[in-house]
């Protein structure tokens, strides 16, 4: 595949979605020492995760060939990217769409010899690991649904947030007991459930904001 030249990845971010050309010329403005707070919410790349559409999606592809050369950038834009592939995928594509789809990306832009790496790839290259994640994505988020706290477009794309920069695994477990429970009391475990409802709260209207005791 033609390499580009930094101007013409430049350009082909202008192309893009305003709010993801700010955050990609803010990451290119400073790429460096992408490791310290990795999961700040401050962090450009972090943010392309919160807006987690097709055009976050494509920055980040791009940046993964931009710096493809340097295999500490490569791997910390590639984990990013990882982050929000496959929420993505589930929340654009059909099921039966996902795995042609997937397979495409991966042999054009994520399969990587593993000399070229900093580590192990994290993408899986057989279908059925494919739809295990996807359908975990599909899952959590009917679970959601269920339990009344999203219903937008928007209130999804927070929700995915939150629970990436939570304690996720905490978070499913107590969605899964509140689903199962009449007036589930929230527990205050560290970036669990509760937290993660505070959070969605700060970007909702006064009439759309969760209980944070019961669920």
């Amino acid at each position: 595949m033609k390499e580009r030249s930094d101007r013409e990845w430049e350009d082909f971010y202008r192309t893009l979605d305003e709010r993801v050309v700010y955050l990609v010329f803010e990451f290119l403005h400073n790429p460096k020492q992408p490791y310290e707070g990795i999961k700040s919410e401050k962090k450009p790349l972090v943010k392309l995760i919160r807006i987690g559409d097709d055009h976050a999606v494509a920055a980040l592809i791009g940046l993964t060939r931009q710096f493809g050369r340097n295999l500490i950038q490569h791997d910390y834009i590639e984990t990013q990217l990882y982050n929000i592939m496959f929420n993505f995928m589930s929340e654009f594509f059909s099921y039966d769409a996902v795995l042609p789809v997937y397979q495409f990306l991966y042999e054009q832009f994520l399969n990587r010899p593993e000399a070229d790496r900093l580590r192990l790839s994290p993408w899986p290259n057989d279908a059925n690991t494919v739809f295990k994640i996807i359908g975990i994505e599909y899952k959590n988020l009917l679970i959601a649904e269920d339990l009344g706290m999203v219903a937008t477009y928007q209130q999804r794309r927070e929700f995915f947030f939150w629970k990436y920069m939570g304690d996720r695994f905490e978070i499913i477990k107590e969605m899964t007991s509140a689903l199962y429970e009449n007036k589930w009391a929230l527990t205050d475990h560290p970036k669990g459930l509760k937290w993660l409802i505070q959070n969605l709260n700060k970007t909702r209207p006064r009439n759309h904001k969760l209980n944070t005791e019961y669920l």
